[in-house]
């Protein structure tokens, strides 16, 4: 396992995480069967904070994961300890995060690899990280169009 960004933790298979934690298994059960209608219930029943642990188990940093949802890192920190529900925005920008991360390990085949990619400056996006596209729809058109390149064999 290797290292990634500005977390000095190991990185977590995606898959491994996704079996072992319960909440993150729920929410990532979404992925599997893409349902729009179960994905939007379940955005607005709150989905748990405890996904966040998740997404820095497989080696987000919670500052990664602040940035995309637009909140603080000390607003994830409290929900994640209170245990609070997400609300509906950062429900849907979590899930847009974590569909995003999957397609970038299934892309590259490795959860590290993605992650590195995704904090890489890239030239078709305008010089900007993946990361930092994704903290919107459009932002997030674009980091998919460029995965899509990338699982058919092309450069992005």
């Amino acid at each position: 396992m290797g290292q990634m960004g500005n977390s000095s933790k190991p990185v977590v298979p995606l898959w491994t995480v996704w079996k072992r934690d319960r909440d993150f298994s729920k929410v990532c059960s979404l992925l599997v069967d893409p349902s729009p209608v179960s994905e939007s219930a379940a955005i607005k029943r709150g989905l748990p904070a405890g996904t966040w642990r998740a997404l820095q188990k497989i080696g987000l940093t919670r500052d990664e994961i602040a940035a995309v949802l637009g909140n603080s890192a000390k607003t994830i920190r409290r929900k994640e300890d209170s245990g609070e529900a997400l609300d509906v925005a950062e429900g849907d920008r979590t899930m847009r995060l974590l569909r995003v991360i999957t397609e970038a390990a299934e892309a590259f085949g490795d959860t590290a690899k993605a992650l590195s990619w995704m904090r890489r400056p890239n030239t078709a996006l305008l010089g900007k990280t993946p990361l930092e596209m994704i903290a919107t729809d459009a932002g997030t058109a674009l980091v998919r169009r460029a995965l899509g390149v990338i699982a058919y064999g092309g450069v992005a």
